[in-house]
């Protein structure tokens, strides 16, 4: 670009007024294209809205499940990878390096900012809820991926997918939960894909409303989950039921 700028300013030397004029012109509406184009195509961000039952989650708040049943949640993290954007069968952008760690106590994590290099259409993404056996297997990491994120076992079980704690209470019992769910190694890949319909000239939030999740369980009998197993697949599948995004 900057050479194109030096070529043609050699020749406003041989130009007429009014034609130097036009070349300005016509420069300024180049330089607009380029602004904007850059701006369409680089901006892009998916964001997450995390709910129970449509009202926005509160860390430590009290949430209704129904009538007699309500919960307490003390802490929510849980891993996006791999995503993906396609149009019908066409894949038409796929991230690179793509791990993120989404935690209800960092509101930041809310956010995931995508480097796009073009403008494409798209009518769907993909995304792993969880991380992968490749990456599983080849040791602890940094940035998102890092132990100290609490969010990893040890190489022979991987990472924790996702991981919720808090309280339930029920007329007058209280009881604490823990499900902390993962695993890589079949049987017990508790790894889940989310694709979700997308109108990309109105791009939404994703939302995850965690009272899919608690219908689906009995928190008097199911409480405890602390490492890979069958309850922890069927539990991942309860939770990216979870996601949806709404117009």
């Amino acid at each position: 670009m900057a050479s194109f700028f030096i070529i043609e300013s050699k020749l406003l030397r041989y130009l007429k007024p009014e034609m130097i004029a036009k070349f300005f012109k016509y420069t300024l509406v180049l330089v607009l294209f380029f602004i904007i184009e850059k701006q369409d195509c680089d901006a892009q961000t998916i964001e997450m809205k995390i709910l129970i039952g449509g009202h926005p989650l509160c860390l430590d708040s009290n949430f209704n499940l129904n009538q007699t049943d309500s919960v307490q949640i003390t802490s929510f993290k849980f891993y996006i990878s791999g995503i993906e954007f396609w149009n019908n069968d066409s894949l038409m952008f796929i991230e690179k390096d793509s791990y993120h760690l989404i935690d209800m106590s960092k509101p930041a994590s809310f956010h995931i900012p995508l480097d796009m290099a073009f403008k494409f259409p798209y009518n769907q993404i993909k995304f792993n809820l969880g991380i992968d056996s490749t990456t599983s297997t080849s040791g602890a990491m940094s940035g998102a991926l890092d132990p100290l994120n609490g969010m990893y076992w040890t190489w022979q079980s991987g990472y924790i997918n996702s991981k919720m704690e808090g309280v339930f209470f029920s007329k007058s019992v209280r009881k604490s939960f823990e499900f902390h769910l993962g695993g890589y190694q079949n049987p017990f890949n508790a790894i889940k894909v989310v694709s979700l319909k997308v109108n990309s000239l109105a791009i939404q939030p994703i939302q995850i409303d965690l009272l899919y999740f608690f219908k689906e369980i009995d928190l008097n009998k199911q409480n405890h989950l602390m490492q890979p197993s069958i309850e922890a697949v069927l539990l991942s599948g309860y939770l990216s039921n979870c996601f949806a995004i709404k117009y």
